[in-house]
């Protein structure tokens, strides 16, 4: 069983559970409210609020194998096609992955992981490259020391939205996931010739509204209509969209905007519906979203 930790600008959100044989097994979903702000753009700033829910979680489940998930613009990542090699080795070429990304070995840890083995021949794996200021990853160790949690991972959105596209549906080989979390929008494009397009940006409007759902559509709309003008090759894609502030009843709205804007386009709406085995998410809320493809 893994705990998987998720902050947000309002929330602490706790999956506990694993995937295993395609699907999901979750002993426990828990999530606290926290003030506004104690947690922005992946940056602890209110230790003390953060603490304090935290003991509160503590009371309810205990907490084993804790990874943590970070979503920041301030997480440099690429995805490049790379030699095997030792863990030695890797860890230079990595490095040498962001040597035109203004970061160092001083001020930022480097990691990856391995997205799919064997890309493109036997000989290199298709790889998820990332960079993370050493501050932001001090305060996390430092917090997680604190509240007396052994932390034994810390990971990233984007590692997460890759994970749930393994286990999506492939009626297209190239997928354009697009997850809404605390009014920001991560979209990933990720494509059968390994390359993966991702852009993060944020809603202005407020998420209780049409022109919130409209704005989201407008962001896929736009780059869905980029992609094809500067494409040199087969551009279809499925589309998922996965909405982690609202209640699986906001897709209706989302479909309206779609209707409205005669927007043609492979869709799927919320996890149950883009993954390959719907019953891999039964009872489970789209909120948890980041936390599932952290245990896939």
């Amino acid at each position: 069983m893994q705990t998987i930790v998720y902050f947000t600008t309002k929330f602490i959100k706790i999956v506990q559970g694993q995937y295993r044989n395609k699907r999901f097994i979750i002993n426990h979903t828990v999530s606290s409210c926290v003030p506004d702000d104690s947690v922005v753009n992946g940056v602890i700033l209110d230790s003390e609020s953060l603490s304090r829910a935290v003991n509160l979680l503590k009371q309810k489940i205990k907490f084993v194998n804790t990874t943590v998930v970070i979503d920041s613009n301030r997480v440099v990542h690429k995805v490049s096609i790379l030699p095997k090699c030792t863990k030695k080795q890797m860890d230079f070429v990595v490095r040498n992955e962001f040597i035109d990304k203004n970061t160092t070995s001083d001020t930022h840890i480097y990691d990856y992981s391995v997205i799919l083995p064997n890309f493109g021949g036997k000989n290199n794996n298709l790889v998820l490259c990332c960079a993370l200021e050493r501050s932001i990853i001090s305060a996390y160790n430092d917090f997680f020391i604190d509240a007396e949690i052994k932390l034994s991972r810390i990971d990233v959105s984007v590692s997460s939205i890759i994970n749930l596209s393994k286990i999506f549906k492939t009626k297209h080989q190239n997928k354009i996931i697009c997850v809404v979390d605390d009014n920001v929008v991560n979209l990933l494009d990720i494509n059968q010739n390994g390359t993966v397009f991702s852009n993060r940006s944020r809603v202005i409007v407020d998420e209780d509204g049409n022109n919130y759902f409209t704005e989201v559509m407008e962001k896929i709309y736009s780059y869905v209509q980029f992609k094809k003008s500067a494409a040199r090759e087969d551009t279809d894609s499925s589309i998922f969209i996965i909405d982690c502030n609202n209640d699986k009843s906001c897709y209706d709205s989302y479909k309206e905007v779609l209707e409205k804007n005669n927007f043609k386009a492979t869709l799927y709406f919320g996890l149950k519906n883009s993954i390959e085995n719907e019953n891999a998410v039964d009872g489970i809320n789209d909120t948890y979203a980041y936390n599932l493809g952290m245990l896939v």
